[in-house]
């Protein structure tokens, strides 16, 4: 029965394999081989096509890991450029008297800019101010934008 089912396999690897009539496959312990590997191993060829494959799914791991530290640093500066934002805003928001006009730079942090400016709204009534800031990082720029109650004249 173990004759019997080894032929069949070496049948079957020789019809799809590229094997000439002259050679034929190795068959040891019911694992199939290719004939230039011999009875004790892979061939040469095999080691390379195996160490090729590895290579290429290493490089796309490795392109995959820079991609997404990347990724990672382009959204940790949109956040802090966003919390930079929001306290500018609640911090002019809080203040006492709000004059309509205002506007400044500043530099929280390294490498971060904020800009901020008060403006009347001209259809709304006039105690209400539209607060602007744009904080620019690098290539990014991120702007925010609230409505807050300025005191009147």
């Amino acid at each position: 029965m173990k004759f019997q089912l080894s032929a069949a396999l070496l049948v079957k690897y020789q019809r799809f394999s590229s094997v000439d009539e002259g050679q034929a496959a190795c068959v040891t312990g019911g694992m199939l081989r290719s004939p230039s590997a011999g009875p004790h191993g892979f061939s040469l060829v095999d080691a390379l096509v195996a160490s090729l494959i590895l290579a290429i799914a290493i490089a796309s791991l490795a392109q995959l890991i820079i991609s997404a530290t990347t990724a990672n640093a382009v959204a940790g500066r949109l956040t802090i450029a966003t919390l930079l934002a929001t306290e500018k805003i609640e911090e002019l928001r809080s203040a006492p008297s709000p004059s309509t006009g205002g506007a400044g730079t500043d530099s929280p942090r390294p490498g971060f800019t904020r800009e901020w400016s008060l403006s009347g709204i001209p259809p709304a009534p006039a105690s209400l101010a539209l607060v602007q800031v744009a904080v620019r990082t690098h290539a990014t720029e991120t702007r925010m934008f609230a409505v807050t109650r300025q005191s009147g004249p």
